[in-house]
């Protein structure tokens, strides 16, 4: 859109309804980059959250599959299938913005 400073009114021109679909599909690009930061969020709290004593998210639970993987105490094992999405999400939401 150009600008007219002298009566102070915006007029489109002939290539404005070109960016239409640019700006719908930029939209839906940036909303789903954030929903996947969102998720990763959701994703790494799940992975900290017997760590830090908090309650898990059942959502998260029953979504993901779980992968074990052993500590360097020989009689624990974590669940590491929530950090494991919350990168992959992360790194799709970057690709993304």
């Amino acid at each position: 859109m150009t600008y007219d400073w002298e009566t102070d009114d915006e007029e489109a021109n002939s290539t404005s309804g070109a960016n239409a679909p640019k700006t719908f599909v930029g939209f839906v690009t940036n909303g789903i980059s954030y929903v996947s930061f969102l998720f990763a969020l959701v994703a790494f709290y799940q992975f900290f959250s017997p760590f830090l004593g908090t309650p898990a998210i059942g959502a998260v639970e029953t979504a993901l599959p779980t992968v074990v993987a052993p500590t360097e105490n020989q009689d624990v094992i974590i669940d590491v299938a929530p950090a494991i999405a919350g990168v992959v999400a992360t790194a799709v939401a970057i690709y993304l913005r």
